[in-house]
């Protein structure tokens, strides 16, 4: 199991296959890529409903023109994928903070790992 911590809100019933994606991102200058480990890119292979942060929707440029599966298809050159996983969720909490924090929602997902290549969809 994997406990995934997310800063923004991602509801998704226990049960649901994943596909979740991290990527690096520009850090802003030279230097080395930065690391988004509670903003990763979440695909609902049940409902096909892709949740995403907003640095997401930023990094696509346009103005929101494309849509923001084009990431998944044809990420922009100034993103590197960083890690996948394959997975049931088998457990959501989606929390609201105090309103002075930085990340007034968060979810935590458990998810239950499985190989690329499981014959289930």
């Amino acid at each position: 199991m994997e406990v995934i911590r997310l800063h923004f809100s991602c509801a998704i019933p226990v049960g649901h296959r994943v596909r979740i994606r991290w990527y690096l991102t520009p850090r802003g200058g030279a230097g080395p890529m930065l690391r988004r480990p509670k903003q990763p890119v979440i695909e609902d292979l049940d409902t096909e409903i892709l949740h995403a942060p907003g640095w997401a929707l930023h990094a696509m440029g346009d103005d929101g023109v494309r849509e923001l599966s084009q990431l998944l298809e044809e990420p922009p050159d100034t993103l590197r994928l960083e890690r996948t996983l394959l997975g049931r969720v088998i457990a959501c909490t989606v929390v609201s903070m105090p309103a002075n924090g930085a990340f007034p929602l968060q979810t935590r997902l458990v998810v239950k790992p499985e190989p690329e290549s499981s014959p289930y969809r």
